[in-house]
Parts: structure tokens; sequence; C-alpha cells
């Protein structure tokens, strides 16, 4: 998982990549309970970490701690992507490209667009991914 900032003449731009298989094997191999997860759900937490760990995450490593604590396997696939979109959203992030273990069909890839109103593109070359560009 990396992320950059890129510098440009008029404004910084946040480029995030984010591992969703990596997501989707941690969360076979380190399952937690049904009723914790159920309860995570119901209360909105807000974990918080200190001004100076923040300061020593790469963007990437930020979000992926964020994603974490919002994704769940107990969802689907296009509800996980489009809770990472939003949170992308929140967090000020240019473009999201998301890693994947399969490409997604048309009408998956619509009711995320429909969702989120970011532009999505797929591409299939060394490894299936999402370039999402947020609006």
């Amino acid at each position: 998982m990396t992320g950059y900032l890129d510098s440009t003449d008029t404004k910084t731009s946040c480029v995030i990549n984010y591992d969703y298989t990596r997501f989707l094997c941690e969360s076979n191999k380190h399952k937690r309970a049904f009723f914790h997860t159920f309860l995570m759900h119901l209360v909105p937490w807000k974990f918080t970490q200190g001004k100076e760990e923040s300061k020593r995450c790469f963007p990437s490593e930020e979000f992926a701690k964020i994603a974490s604590q919002s994704l769940s396997s107990l969802n689907s696939d296009v509800s996980n992507l489009i809770t990472l979109i939003e949170l992308a959203q929140a967090h000020n992030i240019h473009q999201l490209n998301i890693m994947l273990p399969y490409s997604l069909d048309e009408t998956e890839i619509a009711k995320i667009t429909k969702h989120t109103s970011a532009d999505i593109k797929q591409f299939n070359e060394d490894r299936e991914y999402l370039q999402i560009r947020l609006l």
C-alpha cells in the first residue's frame, strides 16, 4: 500500500493506493466475533491517534488504519467500496486506487458511481484495480 502527495502549481493532491485484497485476506484470517463486529456498526466509534503518530504515517498508512475500522467482511464488496470512497472524500483524497482480487461487473460499478458520484475506471492489467477520481 502506498500513497503520495503530488504537488502542482495550484494545489496539493493526494493519491492513495488501497489493497482491498489484503483486507479480504486479513478479515478471513483474523475474524472478529460476530457480536463485536455487530456492536462496532451500531456505535459510531471515533478512533483517534496522537498528532505525533499521524505525522509519522504515510497518507496511505493512515487511510488504511481508518479503513480497517470502517470496513466489515459482513458487508458486500459494493458496500465496502462505497465506504472506502466516502472515507476518501471525507479526508480530501483526490484519487483512490483500489486493488481488487477480481473485476467488478458493470452493475456493481454503476451502483457505486450512483451512490458516490465519483468517476470510476476499472483496469485489468497485471492486477485488477479501480481508479477513482473524487469530485
